[in-house]
């Protein structure tokens, strides 16, 4: 199913109804002005895919306006769903009083204060926020949406971040970013982990964008993402951008956090969301759009503004600059002239963490990867207050061993070993039988009051040029989502496409703790185990041995029944068969040959003929 609208100069915006069918929209009467901005979803993929396409002839606030409208029309009714089950994740379907002041007040500092490309580049993105919300307005016929339900949607990590009590909260996003290379070729990937809000309804967004530079020209940007419906950010913390004369790709880590003094106790904790350092940050997203505005590199945009949200206090973004790193493989084409070339100044990698900037192209090129899963800066490690513990510290973390561990396999089949590593998350010793710290992390086996969550893994080779992306919806190990798991599972909204989404499911295992039984019918409690599971489950070392559906478990049963009826009644009648044998007299076959040796050829016909004699 593909849906296509034409987008115009929204400057005389007025809905004017379907032009030609019911898949085209128009903004203004001039709409062929623009007809080169284009936008369609295709649900027919995998994964939901949108793409938008806008003009130069719009000001860059106009196009991210358009590039919002676009996908507020399209993917009107998957905003409103993800929305819905936003709130009711987060705040049991009612917003406090509080929340939307603190949004009001953001949204406030933000249009107030633009006085660098960093804040104009903040205040341009609200013009992006509004088009979503007039977006699903215009294809809904109807007032559902305004921009700050979307400015709330959006901050989904900064406000959930901000209310946390610990590290062990129900909503954790945890994202491991991996660069590696055997000298002629980089491969990246990327994990994440995080609760079923963010977790389904995903949408694959291409972006192009025809931005007016800061010296009056205009050159054309793509940006590719994973992103949720009406999220203007990529939610996995994986972006590329594709500039006319550079290529970068973007990763975002969200470190453990052991400082609770950076957490609000709760919701409902008014005076920390009246903070004025916390109003006056910015939400991280707007660097995904401010990074791509101007002709400046990602890197000097990170290097110069001096703004940092909430959330990039907990947060470490690995940068690689695409095109330096072919004008390295140009310049060096062997192996062995690697090292040399580094000292004429290349600039590849780079790792940003609050305001410390680190130049990892030296790492990258000896060693031959990179690790995004810890701070690489000891003075960040102290603020977060990580333990000094093995799979925290920033040399010798379990991860980075994981890693060296794989770097000869990885030499010899890259993507398979990659896929490994990605999905090593077996609770082993070498994690520390800490699920969580594996590449794909596993929250669904710790003590906590609910651990529903989904991983998303994506793997990447440069030399593909961003045609492949490789969704590990499916990791080794696991079983499929089942709705019953999840809390006020009858309350959600939306096609889920539950055939497509997968979670980490342990079973009904022992470790399971406080968490459903999903194999057993009503929802049992793992406490009960399988004895009061359905009939036809059985269980065999801790787990609940079954199929993804209850019904395939209780067929098979049965099948193995009828199985074994019809094999029982073939042992016995085999039984009465040699019983009768046996009773009857015995008989002896005795070869009869003609006196010269020869067998008739009626003889030969019949096989060995017998005379049968009756023993006395």
């Amino acid at each position: 199913m593909l849906l296509n609208c034409v987008l115009a100069n929204y400057t005389s915006f007025s809905w004017a109804g379907p032009l030609h069918n019911k898949n085209t929209i128009k903004i203004s009467p001039d709409y062929l002005a623009d007809a080169d901005s284009t936008a369609f979803l295709d649900a027919d993929s995998p994964v939901n895919t949108v793409f938008i396409n806008t003009s130069y002839v719009n000001t860059n606030s106009d196009q991210l306006y358009l590039t919002g409208f676009a996908e507020g029309y399209v993917c009107a009714q998957m905003i409103l769903d993800f929305r819905s089950n936003y709130l009711l994740d987060q705040f049991n379907s009612s917003v406090p009083d509080h929340i939307n002041a603190f949004n009001q007040k953001r949204l406030q500092f933000i249009n107030e204060n633009v006085y660098n490309q960093f804040t104009r580049a903040a205040k341009a993105v609200l013009s992006q926020l509004q088009g979503i919300a007039d977006g699903v307005n215009a294809a809904l016929k109807g007032d559902y949406l305004t921009i700050e339900d979307v400015f709330l949607i959006n901050q989904l990590q900064s406000v959930s971040q901000i209310r946390a009590k610990s590290k062990k909260q129900n909503y954790f996003h945890r994202s491991s970013g991996i660069v590696l290379t055997d000298n002629t070729e980089l491969y990246l990937a990327h994990s994440s982990a995080k609760s079923y809000t963010s977790g389904f309804n995903r949408i694959h967004k291409h972006i192009q964008l025809g931005y007016h530079t800061v010296d009056s020209t205009t050159r054309k940007t793509s940006l590719q993402f994973l992103g949720c419906p009406g999220i203007i950010h990529p939610i996995d913390g994986f972006i590329q951008i594709i500039g006319q004369d550079s290529q970068y790709i973007i990763l975002q880590n969200q470190y453990d956090n052991f400082n609770e003094d950076l957490y609000a106790p709760g919701i409902y904790d008014e005076t920390v969301f009246e903070q004025t350092s916390i109003i006056e940050s910015y939400p991280a997203f707007m660097v995904v759009m401010g990074a791509s505005m101007y002709t400046q590199s990602p890197i000097d945009f990170f290097s110069a503004q001096q703004n940092y949200s909430y959330l990039d206090q907990l947060s470490g973004y690995l940068m690689v600059d695409v095109d330096e790193f072919n004008r390295l493989k140009s310049d060096c084409p062997s192996p062995q002239q690697l090292l040399e070339c580094y000292t004429q100044n290349y600039k590849i990698s780079y790792i940003f963490e609050r305001s410390y900037i680190l130049d990892t192209t030296q790492q990258l090129l000896t060693s031959g990867l990179l690790l995004l899963t810890d701070p690489v800066n000891p003075e960040f490690t102290q603020v977060l207050k990580i333990p000094d513990e093995q799979f925290y510290a920033v040399n010798n973390s379990v991860r980075y061993n994981l890693l060296k561990y794989i770097y000869n396999e990885f030499i010899k089949d890259p993507i398979n070993s990659l896929e490994s590593l990605l999905m090593f998350n077996d609770n082993s010793e070498i994690l520390n039988h800490d699920s969580r710290e594996g590449f794909a992390p596993r929250y669904d086996i710790q003590n906590s009051d609910q651990q529903y969550g989904a991983c998303n893994s994506q793997i990447f080779k440069l030399s593909d040029r961003y045609s492949k992306w490789i969704y590990l919806n499916v990791p080794k190990s696991t079983r499929k989502f089942s709705f019953a798991q999840l809390p006020n599972y009858n309350q959600m909204k939306g096609n889920l496409q539950l055939n497509e989404q997968w979670v980490f499911s342990g079973g009904c295992g022992p470790k399971n703790y406080n968490s459903r039984c999903d194999e057993c019918i009503n929802g049992f409690d793992i406490t009960s185990r399988c004895q009061q599971c359905a009939k036809g489950y059985v269980e065999i070392d801790g787990k609940c041995l079954s199929e993804d559906d209850p019904k395939n478990n209780l067929g098979i049963v049965i099948a193995i029944y009828v199985v074994s009826m019809l094999v029982l009644a073939v042992v016995v009648a085999l039984l009465v068969w040699m019983c009768c044998f046996l009773t009857k007299p015995k008989t002896e076959y005795k070869k009869m040959e003609d006196r010269d040796g020869y067998v008739s050829e009626e003889d030969q016909s019949l096989g060995t003929i017998g005379e049968v004699t009756v023993p006395e």
